[in-house]
């Protein structure tokens, strides 16, 4: 009976182990699986796979999320001196270094009042930003391009006491102290290693502050925050004599980050190349700020020139892009597509098949069109187009590559986002539909139902620092006054028809949109930017639709026209063409070709001020 026993018990713990092992196995390829569809998920993005939008009250908050969330996935991601983005700081990280400079600068009284910040994008302006921004204080992001006076003017004004600052900018600033007149008392520098009489090391600061964040000096993290009040102050655009500081809330640009997430989806999958300036809302809110909330890791490009060797090198699955930028890409793009006939004849057959592949339900664009796909880095799948209006041509032409462009709008005063085009339902012409807890309302329209565009919501700005009548003249009954013409199609989509300050108005009471006319100008053979403007004639006392044209001087020339005449010619001859379409009071009846580019922000736009310096003929 023992033997039988012992036998049975054997038997059973054999069983035990086998059935064990099965488990084991099981659970090992569960998780091998798992693991596998992990992988698999970080490289490709499927419909309906994004966590909700989650709202934020204020930057502290979005700071400690974002560690608590995503830990040890990078935050960003900085290029070495080769350009191999090859360095990472952690969610964790970041973290840990805005506490520790934040420790730093509380104790030394730095964040007490307004703090500037001067540099070209980088880690340092963000970790300054946030740092700032979550330690309770002012944060006034400067304008890098800005010339010395200006520079000076928007310190004094903006009452900056702390400013952060990089080494190509040292000189500026040195000038600007020189100068007097500010309430400058610590000058940060992001570049050097140790302080000096005059200039305080950011690296000695971090180093301090993270060893006292460390050992539980908790002064940072015991500073108030408020969120509904002014939390940053943004001079727009243009010279200071004109330019507004525009006062926004933590409670203002959070609420319209929590907007934005619910119409452009990503998360730690995704990586943004920064390419616009960081001082801009625009960049700002939707390219820096939106990332940390969702998880996404952040690179920079330093400039416009590098840019190609950026998008090659980082690979990104977002990026945000200017209208200039990507008619400049289109140019580039078109150009090698009709640099022979086989090439251009290949793109066209390329195009038949994506088209009859789509009928069938399959997105095959990326595949066949690799090689474009390739010199972006071969990963975007998102564009974000913004700061101007962008011919829908170039917007149909990336999409027949399979490239997902979005148009938007917004301004600084909104923080900045008001509408966008979503994945289902892109209009090329519009500017989408207003974002989720944005209002958007067409004020006074005409018999067309064109009307100044007005806006509601958590993210409409607390007015102009010190400035009541300006602030005054924007608001009516509760709405803010764009100062931008547009209309709204049955749909709910928003469309833009030109600043309300442009409008041209003739004597008999016609309202002509340079824009409108810009964009048609700009779809011309061998047009590079266009300006329109109505010019007093002192014959008729009436004004005359005149356009200014910058040309594509090298296309131009490799298509024969060389001297100052027939290029005047050439592009008067598509001017009448295009007026042939036109109604008459908006006709172009005088040209100016200028042998210069248009004078720009540092966003790439024209400055509509500009006048043609060098004129071909008039």
């Amino acid at each position: 009976m023992k033997i039988l026993t012992s036998i049975v018990n054997q038997v059973s713990d054999n069983l035990k182990e086998q059935r064990e092992k099965v488990r084991q196995k099981k659970e090992a390829k569960q998780v091998a699986m798992s693991s596998a569809w992990s992988n698999l998920q970080h490289k490709i993005h499927l419909p309906g796979q994004y966590a909700p939008a989650v709202k934020v009250n204020d930057y502290r908050e979005l700071v400690d999320k974002a560690a608590t969330d995503f830990g040890h996935s990078p935050a960003f991601y900085l290029a070495g001196e080769d350009g191999d983005f090859s360095r990472q700081v952690s969610y964790i990280q970041f973290k840990e270094q805005i506490y520790g400079l934040g420790t730093a600068m509380a104790e030394a009284g730095m964040l007490d009042g307004f703090v500037g910040i001067l540099s070209e994008n980088r880690y340092e302006w963000c970790l300054s930003y946030l740092t700032i921004g979550a330690g309770g204080a002012v944060i006034v992001p400067l304008d890098k391009e800005l010339g010395v006076e200006d520079l000076h003017n928007q310190i004094v004004a903006g009452g900056v006491k702390t400013l952060f600052y990089s080494r190509p900018m040292a000189a500026k600033v040195a000038e600007v102290v020189a100068a007097g007149d500010t309430q400058l008392e610590f000058l940060i520098n992001m570049d050097i290693g140790v302080s000096t009489e005059d200039e305080i090391s950011m690296s000695e600061l971090i180093i301090n502050g993270v060893e006292k964040y460390h050992r539980g000096v908790d002064v940072y993290a015991q500073r108030k925050i408020t969120p509904d009040k002014l939390g940053v102050l943004v001079f727009t655009s243009g010279t200071t004599s004109n330019s507004k500081a525009v006062m926004l809330s933590q409670k203002n640009i959070c609420s319209n980050m929590y907007s934005v997430l619910n119409s452009l989806q990503c998360d730690e999958r995704d990586t943004m190349l920064v390419i616009l300036p960081l001082h801009h809302t625009y960049c700002c809110t939707a390219g820096f700020l939106t990332m940390i909330n969702r998880g996404s890791g952040i690179g920079f490009c330093k400039s416009i020139k590098g840019m190609a060797k950026a998008l090659l090198e980082f690979k990104p699955t977002l990026t945000m892009m200017v209208p200039a930028i990507l008619e400049a890409l289109y140019r580039k793009v078109d150009s090698a597509i009709s640099s022979t006939p086989e090439q251009a004849a290949r793109v066209d057959k390329g195009k038949g098949i994506c088209n009859a592949a789509q009928k069938m339900g399959l997105d095959i664009r990326k595949a066949v069109f690799k090689d474009i796909h390739a010199k972006m880095g071969g990963r975007i799948r998102l564009i974000i187009s913004g700061a101007a209006a962008i011919n829908p041509a170039v917007l149909k032409a990336f999409e027949e590559f399979g490239f997902t462009i979005r148009q938007g709008y917004g301004l600084t005063e909104t923080s900045p986002i008001v509408a966008v085009n979503e994945a289902r339902g892109n209009k090329y012409e519009s500017v989408g539909k207003p974002l989720k807890e944005v209002e958007v309302a067409i004020l006074d329209p005409n018999e067309n139902g064109i009307g100044e565009i007005g806006v509601k919501g958590d993210n409409v700005m607390l007015g102009y620092y010190k400035n009541p009548e300006a602030t005054s003249k924007v608001f009516r009954d509760g709405w803010f006054l764009t100062g931008d013409l547009g209309w709204m199609d049955k749909d709910g989509y928003l469309y833009i028809s030109g600043r309300s300050k442009n409008v041209i108005v003739t004597k008999n009471g016609k309202n002509i949109y340079p824009e409108e006319l810009e964009t048609k100008i700009q779809r011309m053979e061998f047009v590079n930017e266009a300006m329109v403007t109505g010019e007093p004639d002192d014959n008729s006392g009436d004004l005359v639709v005149t356009a200014q044209i910058y040309p594509n001087y090298k296309d131009l020339a490799a298509n024969g026209y060389t001297d100052e005449q027939q290029i005047y010619d050439k592009l008067w001859a598509e001017i009448k063409a295009l007026n042939e379409t036109l109604a008459s009071y908006k006709k172009v009846r005088a040209l100016v070709v200028r042998k210069e580019d248009f004078e720009r922000t540092s966003t790439n736009k024209v400055k509509r001020s500009a006048k043609a310096n060098q004129i071909v003929k008039e």
